[in-house]
């Protein structure tokens, strides 16, 4: 919750947030409230820690099961922290840059991505339908140059990439091995993708 009321505090001095951040926020926070509150009732002392023991009587008193609620829980928290590590890595890219937070500055590094504001994002004209290692071009500037990949590049890849075939071309898998080959670098893209 310190985490969702910290964006709604930076978003108040600047914006910081994408379209629809805010929605996504406040449903999570709901989720993560209503837990909050049933934890102190159930278990009568003020506490922020949902230990096994205390799981079923949670989930009894918001009307679902345990493995639900830690389900929900988790979906909560990881859109936060999505959301959260998405935002502030655009304050520090603006801050380290000096562009404008979601102005235009952006440098083209890749034939169809470019990096603005610390995010790699498709250029105007790009269709990853007809590009399709693009996917993986994406994710190695991402991780080459430091940076995230865009929420709308992320939504637009998943979209319209077409799957690979069942076996790989040698250049994809040799774009595959590239991506894996920046190690701990990759997770945050890998797991974004």
């Amino acid at each position: 919750l310190r985490d969702v009321h910290a964006l709604r505090w930076a978003e108040a001095a600047r914006r910081i947030l994408e379209d629809g951040d805010d929605e996504a926020l406040a449903a999570a926070e709901a989720v993560l409230f209503d837990a909050r509150v049933e934890l102190h009732r159930t278990t009568g002392r003020a506490t922020d820690r949902l230990v096994l023991q205390d799981q079923d009587a949670v989930a009894e008193a918001l009307g679902t099961t345990a493995d639900d609620l830690m389900t929900d829980l988790a979906r909560a928290a990881r859109t936060v922290a999505w959301i959260a590590d998405e935002a502030w890595g655009r304050v520090g890219a603006s801050l380290s840059t000096g562009s404008s937070l979601l102005g235009w500055r952006s440098r083209t590094r890749s034939p169809g991505l470019v990096i603005r504001d610390g995010q790699v994002r498709l250029e105007p004209n790009c269709d990853p339908s007809k590009r399709p290692g693009l996917v993986l071009d994406a994710a190695i500037l991402a991780t080459a140059k430091g940076a995230r990949l865009a929420r709308s590049t992320h939504e637009q890849l998943a979209a319209r990439s077409p799957a690979p075939p069942e076996v790989w071309p040698d250049e994809l898998r040799a774009r595959f091995v590239e991506l894996l080959g920046h190690g701990h670098d990759a997770i945050l893209v890998i797991e974004a993708l």
